[in-house]
């Protein structure tokens, strides 16, 4: 297998296990040419060779995440006292579509267990917890299993299509016998070698169109490195036979002339700049407003392992539908403290969790602080929102995972599901409507008035952004009335305990603050608390953010988030206004939730490809230029459904359509774009 997936940030290595990254157990490695096929060799900072049964040659994960240029990549030593088993899948995966063979799918699918694409793209490595009598590694077998003295070079780059994002212990026995068998044919086409003779050019231009193929690139820069890297006897041999043309070495003129055969944008002679800087995608997030009071000793009470701004949300969610009609703010009384909210992460993060463990302390507990709130896991369509808001006036929907409940509301073949559009009005309103059948099997249309409807979901961070692909919820409003946390911390397997006198304490203090002592029964109408903005927290809200002409609409929805925010906690505090460190804090909230949507919220797309024409566009509006390798590597296409595929085709599309222009090459000769004004 060769390395042809782009070098990428380091944080991507972030990606892998705990478990693995935790051990002292990892070398560099460089790709080099062998007999027969490019290698990946590991190697110490020093440039000394590391050794598969020499702990002295290997170091922490830290020494070496940021990989210098001299190295290609990171490599991880197993050993057997360690109990991992790494099952490697060679070319089951198609570089164009990432397409997956389906015996391998269905390997990937029964380990299921922390999985990456190989650095070829071509293929899989799995890693389990268990055992193994010996390594298997049969001549040509397209699947190999190691437990002990092999070195495996890593990527962290998953497939959100496939796969798992932790290590769990699996029996791995049927595998290993299936491979010992030889049951897995080889799947590996013959590489085009290179030739040295002189009339060896129609064998140079598949050579250049292969790696052209397989580098998912236009860049000649990066294509005549790599080739130089495989083969560099064969490389230096034909650039002295056929020497330079207009300048340029044989292999570089040779890929210029195959790239310009299908010319995507006109190149002129261009100056000659340093490679452009590029600001880290991943810039620190503010920090989730820590709550104060009660609410905040709730949020605190629960193991602190489970990420806070999770904890938080949830908590702010199921309190502020308990609150609706029983708070309101003098200045804007139309304002509900309910939340539309989403807890985005990677998987295994924690966000199922912290909101299990809100919902429970809340309304499972005995002392039940939402007496009259019903939950409800899913809901298919708007006729059975709508019978489920005619059952239990005061409800939120909790969906395991909010992708899979958006997923009900797409467009069919027989119609639009309602279910976005309900939402919607439920946002702003209490009042809603449509046709239900009743009991009996009599239809009729039911309307609602008098609702109180909040939504509280999880989301990866892949599913999150693919869930509003094609739902016109952008366009429609409705995904600018959600409210976000985001974490990308992993818990750890044996968490802290909750400190459940703690939350016992709050949630009897919150009690009295959302269900006063004479609301009696469940049927009693609250009385409604008017709670007004002190001066000084008006002065703050005016302090805030000047508002764009563009941005207006939405700063103002974002500043309605804030003061829901100041609302509910200051309820939960049972203050009498809404003073000027409760609305800070609130707006503290807003500035969170702008820097989310700014990392998380896409834009609307109904294809892949377009969904790569505006990621592509956001990154050139964030940076002002960059070679198209550069935006390969910020972009990182094999996270997303069509992969390198949608993404060259989008490049593609921009080009022709004149959306970019050429402005300079860089010392490497790749040319540098930036957007068209």
């Amino acid at each position: 297998m060769t390395t042809t997936i782009p070098q990428t940030e380091s944080s991507r290595y972030e990606r892998i296990p705990p478990e693995l990254r935790t051990l002292p157990r990892w070398t560099y490695h460089r790709v080099e040419q062998g007999k027969n096929k490019a290698q990946k060799v590991p190697y110490q900072a020093n440039g000394q060779h590391a050794e598969c049964n020499n702990p002295n040659t290997w170091v922490d994960f830290a020494s070496v995440r940021d990989v210098p240029p001299t190295f290609h990549g990171i490599s991880y030593a197993l050993t057997a006292a360690d109990g991992f088993v790494c099952a490697d899948l060679d070319n089951v995966r198609n570089l164009g579509n990432g397409e997956v063979m389906p015996w391998a799918r269905e390997i990937i699918r029964q380990l299921d267990s922390y999985t990456e694409i190989s650095p070829s793209g071509t293929g899989y490595h799995v890693f389990v917890r268990g055992k193994i009598p010996k390594a298997s590694h049969r001549q040509g077998s397209a699947v190999e299993l190691y437990a002990d003295k092999k070195i495996i070079a890593m990527t962290g780059v998953l497939d959100p299509r496939i796969g798992g994002s932790a290590i769990h212990e699996r029996d791995v026995s049927w595998l290993f016998e299936r491979a010992e068998a030889g049951e897995f044919i080889p799947a590996k086409a013959t590489p085009v070698q290179p030739k040295t003779s002189s009339n060896a050019s129609d064998e140079d231009w598949k050579l250049v169109a292969q790696l052209q193929r397989e580098l998912r690139t236009t860049d000649p820069a990066v294509i005549e490195e790599e080739l130089r890297k495989r083969y560099p006897a064969a490389y230096a041999e034909r650039n002295r036979q056929k020497k330079d043309r207009t300048g340029k070495t044989y292999w570089r003129y040779t890929i210029e002339r195959l790239l310009l055969n299908k010319p995507l944008i006109q190149r002129a002679e261009l100056p000659v700049i340093d490679e452009p800087e590029i600001t880290p995608e991943d810039e620190a997030l503010p920090e989730f407003p820590r709550l104060p009071g009660a609410l905040g000793r709730l949020v605190e009470g629960i193991t602190s392992d489970l990420p806070y701004d999770h904890k938080a949300l949830s908590a702010l969610t199921y309190l502020g539908i308990g609150l609706a009609r029983r708070v309101k703010l003098v200045s804007d009384p139309w304002l509900q403290p309910r939340f539309y909210s989403c807890l985005v992460g990677p998987a295994n993060s924690g966000k199922s969790a912290a909101d299990v463990e809100v919902r429970r302390a809340l309304i499972d507990s005995e002392l039940r602080v939402l007496k009259d709130v019903y939950v409800e896991l899913s809901i298919d369509s708007g006729p059975a929102l709508v019978q489920a808001l005619e059952e239990h006036r005061r409800l939120i929907l909790a969906p395991d995972e909010l992708a899979d409940q958006f997923e009900k509301a797409r467009a069919g073949t027989t119609g639009r599901n309602s279910l976005h559009g309900e939402f919607l009005r439920l946002f702003e309103s209490n009042e809603t409507s449509n046709h239900t059948k009743r009991a009996r099997g009599e239809g009729g249309r039911t309307e609602i008035h008098d609702a109180l409807f909040a939504i509280v979901g999880c989301a990866t961070t892949e599913r999150f952004e693919r869930m509003w692909q094609g739902s016109g919820a952008a366009a429609s409003g409705l995904q600018s009335r959600f409210v976000l946390s985001y974490s990308e911390d992993i818990p750890p397997r044996l968490k802290t305990p909750n400190d459940e006198a703690a939350i016992d304490a709050a949630i009897s203090e919150l009690a009295k603050a959302v269900c006063p002592a004479d609301e009696s029964h469940l049927e009693s109408v609250p009385a409604v608390r008017c709670l007004r903005l002190s001066l000084a927290a008006q002065s703050a809200i005016q302090d805030w953010r000047i508002f764009e002409d563009d941005s207006a609409a939405l700063m103002k929805r974002v500043l309605d988030m804030a003061k829901r925010f100041a609302l509910v906690v200051a309820a939960c505090n049972q203050a009498e206004e809404i003073d000027e460190t409760t609305m800070r804090l609130g707006l503290e909230f807003a500035d969170y939730q702008i820097a989310l949507r700014d990392k998380l919220l896409p834009a609307d797309a109904a294809t892949y490809v377009q969904a790569f024409e505006n990621r592509i566009l956001s990154f050139f509006e964030r940076h002002r230029n960059a070679t198209e390798h550069v935006l390969q590597n910020k972009v990182r296409p094999e996270r997303y459904p069509g992969g390198y595929a949608a993404f060259n085709q989008a490049w593609a599309a921009l080009a022709r359509a004149g959306k970019f222009k050429p402005v300079a090459k860089n010392r490497k000769g790749s040319t540098v774009y930036e957007l068209e004004s």
